[in-house]
């Protein structure tokens, strides 16, 4: 798959075959670009499901190239019928010499990467806060996000960050093309940053349970070249503890939208399974459910609806269970133990009967 560059002042568009992406940048200059690296991570999604290797028709990082193969030979591994490793290669080896500054983050404005502001805390000299509008908002969902961004903008003032806008044509979908979104946009500014951080979704322990998910502790590790990284933060904080310390924070809570109904954003709509799961995380930590909530009820229904056949919303119950359980706070949420208890016997009694047609399979070997 042969991957063209085109760059005029802050817009680049990328095009592999019939795919075509285009960026643009808004908040700082992007300079002429020597690392088309971006490029192989943006067009690796297709690339994967394709098993076409990339021919960047451009000087790329050879670090970056050899991690994108690992990557790619990591999904591969895990989902054979899915996924092929591929190869990327570029025309000459690309060196940065323009003086960059030292580290931008991601920021959505989401439960996660708020809370990673948080931690990081104020910010010494005025840093860089990444928002990309092609995510989570679609690019013709232009009055929505500027709403967001008026929601941001008094957290990042407080902060001290400047606010960066990549604005994105068109994404590949899919669980396995999360980091390679992220590494796409952020490689883009390699020329004007050294590194960049984004926010854990899991931790490690919960990588286990929603494993393969795109953004794993196994392959955020390849997101990195010789001249550029692209690193997780917070990775040993739960998404409940992330609610507490964003629902404590009086401007931080107002500027966090997490809700999956896209007619909504950036409010949170307060029924659609993240609005219900954060809501039950807030009642577990702060005993209260902050004025964020376009439907503030909260009654047992919020539990009996979490659907827990999905990965990663069981990741996430267990968490608030044990949460909740820590904190002395179980009683407080209707239905939660009831809900748990039924999940650890229904658990139990599928290894049992896996466990049985083992011994019986094992039995037939034996008898014939």
């Amino acid at each position: 798959m042969r991957v063209e560059v085109e760059q005029s002042g802050n817009r680049v568009t990328v095009l592999a075959g019939k795919q075509t992406l285009s960026y643009e940048v808004e908040g700082v200059t992007l300079p002429e670009l020597s690392d088309f690296s971006f490029a192989g991570w943006a067009m690796l999604p297709w690339a994967m499901l394709t098993g076409e290797d990339l021919e960047i028709d451009g000087p790329v990082d050879a670090g970056a190239m050899a991690n994108i193969n690992k990557f790619s030979r990591a999904w591969e591994l895990w989902q054979p019928d899915r996924f092929r490793m591929v190869k990327a290669s570029g025309v000459g080896t690309s060196s940065i010499t323009l003086d960059r500054e030292d580290a931008f983050v991601f920021y959505s404005g989401g439960l996660d990467s708020t809370d990673m502001l948080l931690q990081r805390g104020r910010c010494k000299s005025r840093m860089a806060a990444v928002t990309v509008h092609g995510f989570d908002y679609a690019p013709s969902a232009a009055a929505q996000f500027d709403g967001l961004r008026q929601m941001m903008a008094p957290l990042l003032e407080e902060l001290n960050y400047k606010h960066i806008v990549l604005r994105v044509s068109e994404m590949q979908g899919g669980d396995h093309s999360w980091a390679l979104q992220l590494a796409g946009a952020a490689f883009l500014l390699s020329g004007l940053y050294r590194e960049g951080f984004f926010a854990s979704d899991y931790t490690w322990e919960q990588d286990m349970i929603s494993f393969p998910w795109g953004l794993n502790h196994v392959t955020n590790r390849y997101l990195s070249g010789r001249n550029f990284s692209l690193s997780p933060q917070c990775e040993e904080r739960t998404r409940v503890e992330k609610a507490e310390v964003v629902g404590r924070h009086p401007v931080a809570i107002k500027a966090t939208s997490f809700c999956k109904r896209r007619d909504t954003r950036p409010h949170n709509c307060g029924r659609c399974s993240k609005c219900m799961r954060t809501k039950l995380m807030f009642e577990a930590t702060l005993g209260r459910q902050p004025d964020i909530f376009l439907d503030a009820s909260f009654d047992a229904g919020l539990v009996r609806r979490i659907d827990l056949s999905s990965k990663n919303e069981r990741a996430f119950f267990i968490d608030l269970y044990q949460a909740a359980r820590d904190r002395g706070t179980i009683e407080a949420i209707p239905g939660l133990q009831e809900r748990f208890e039924k999940m650890s016997r229904g658990s139990m009694q599928g290894r049992r009967r896996l466990s049985s047609f083992f011994r019986r399979f094992s039995s037939s070997l034996g008898r014939s």
